[in-house]
């Protein structure tokens, strides 16, 4: 995946913010926290990664980012209309590694 365009999130009112990145590629969004891939759209669908509640400030982000609530996002998580990349749902709160070789290949790190 080849990436077009690094950014600070931009905050309500109007300031970068350090720590929280939108990272811009040819045919994704992702937006990342500190270290973590948090969440993605690619090709119409949400991919969701483990660290997606890492805290109170990558919540706020993501919020942003994903344009609903926390609880939006958990009901589409546990739905299965976001897609969890490194974690199975059914195993919460005790998250594991996914074995889906399709997730596997959108790894970030």
């Amino acid at each position: 995946m080849d990436i077009v365009s690094v950014s600070n999130v931009i905050n309500y009112k109007g300031n970068s913010v350090a720590n929280q990145f939108i990272i811009k590629g040819k045919d994704y969004t992702l937006f990342w926290s500190y270290d973590s891939p948090i969440a993605m759209k690619k090709d119409g669908k949400v991919y969701i990664f483990k660290n997606w509640d890492y805290s109170i400030t990558t919540g706020r982000y993501r919020n942003m980012f994903l344009e609903e609530s926390k609880n939006d996002t958990l009901k589409k998580i546990k739905s299965g209309e976001y897609i969890a990349v490194d974690f199975e749902v059914s195993k919460w709160p005790n998250p594991q590694q996914s074995q889906n070789p399709e997730l596997e290949r959108l790894k970030y790190h």
